[in-house]
């Protein structure tokens, strides 16, 4: 009976204390979900404040580019010669316009139009986008012009589709050109695709053909189409690395495999980040499923190499270092353009970097320059128009995540 009542005694004593302790751990409870509350709150405001940063940017950029448009309706780079007389150049503009076409203002698209009509003669005479006097780049521009029609509706006439589709699988490296089946470059584009009958190579490379095959497969309708994608796709595994990225060039020790090889044999070329999202962007276009171990590959290489403020992939020497940040535009629009295929945490995280980084980056005139001229971005008109394309595709992926 004593040691029952030394007991209940004990418990009395006890329950006092134990209760305030009670109330103290759910203070502190209350403490550290209200801080994270808090916390998730201001992380909320930081994004909706990015998001509207990058918004100001990117219709910054978009009034940049149609104040540059020239009075003969064409845009004209005012820093490489072979570029000033316009093809080239305006139909990249003209897709990065046609990409943001839901956000431009009053008038763009009849401006946009304009600079169609302008170069209509040059597909009608020669079946391609060119300059009155020859040839602008015309596998690009004429891949470019097709997807900027077929994305914002530019009324390109029908014929001229025809035309630029024609042009486009004519261009394709294959027998009339004295290529055989089991050629490196055999169902691929390089940049002299205006010539005609058998020829030398610059070499097909990852960049242009992911254009070409981007703009032919809504065509694919055609039989002459889809066997012309088939060989592309058959071309471009000749490009893939067994990490699962993607190099430049098919032809292994070519020097355009910019980030190098594994060995001075250059037996095996390194994959790079401006290839490896263009060779994954191209695997959709070509309908490989998503499940498919080449996309699975691709994309896991590109969550692996998560920077993205440069090219990830070249070594961290002087060569690599001009590299990394010369093709640092055109990276930006390239992984935005396959972004929504990653990981949703890579989708917040890297899509709220590219956007910190070209917000941050951005000139006072609205335009983007790259301090780099190695692949022509320091020229405004080119980093702008891959910036605006970059931008717009985070911030609508930041859109479908919000909800």
């Amino acid at each position: 009976m004593e040691r029952s009542d030394s007991l209940t005694g004990r418990v009395r004593l006890w329950v006092p204390g134990f209760r305030r302790a009670l109330k103290g751990m759910a203070f502190i409870l209350f403490l550290v979900t209200a801080f994270h509350g808090f916390c998730d709150v201001r992380a909320r405001q930081e994004d909706d404040d990015l998001r509207t940063r990058a918004i100001r940017s990117l219709d910054n950029g978009i009034a940049f580019l149609l104040d540059q448009q020239g009075e003969d309706g064409l845009w004209h780079s005012a820093h490489y010669g072979n570029l000033r007389e316009g093809a080239g150049v305006t139909a990249l503009v003209l897709e990065a316009l046609a990409q943001n076409h839901q956000r431009l203002p009053e008038g763009a698209l009849e401006r946009m139009q304009e600079a169609i009509e302008v170069l209509s003669p040059t597909i009608d005479e020669f079946g391609y986008v060119a300059n009155k006097g020859g040839p602008d780049y015309s596998n690009y521009s004429s891949a470019l012009i097709l997807e900027a029609d077929r994305v914002a509706g530019l009324k390109l006439s029908a014929e001229r589709r025809r035309k630029l589709v024609e042009y486009l699988v004519r261009a394709q490296l294959d027998e009339p050109e004295g290529f055989a089946p089991g050629h490196c470059d055999y169902g691929g584009w390089d940049l002299t695709g205006w010539m005609t009958g058998t020829r030398p190579t610059t070499g097909t490379n990852v960049s242009v053909s992911t254009f070409v095959i981007a703009a032919l497969c809504p065509h694919r309708e055609t039989a002459e189409v889809r066997a012309t994608l088939s060989k592309a796709g058959n071309w471009l595994e000749g490009c893939r690395n067994s990490d699962g990225g993607f190099h430049f060039h098919p032809q292994i020790d070519h020097d355009g495999n910019k980030a190098g090889w594994t060995s001075e044999q250059r037996t095996v070329a390194l994959s790079y980040g401006t290839c490896s999202a263009d060779g994954l962007r191209a695997l959709i276009a070509l309908e490989v499923p998503v499940g498919d171990p080449r996309v699975a590959g691709a994309i896991a290489w590109l969550e692996r190499e998560i920077e993205s403020s440069t090219v990830p992939g070249f070594r961290n020497d002087a060569d690599g270092e001009t590299w990394k940040m010369g093709l640092r535009y055109y990276y930006l629009a390239a992984l935005a353009r396959v972004l929504h295929l990653l990981a949703p945490d890579h989708i917040e995280v890297r899509g709220r970097a590219i956007m910190e980084l070209l917000v941050e980056s951005q000139a006072r005139d609205g335009s983007w320059r790259n301090a780099g001229a190695r692949m022509r971005e320091d020229d405004p008109l080119i980093a702008t128009s891959f910036a605006i394309v970059a931008l717009r595709l985070v911030v609508d992926a930041g859109n479908r995540e919000q909800r």
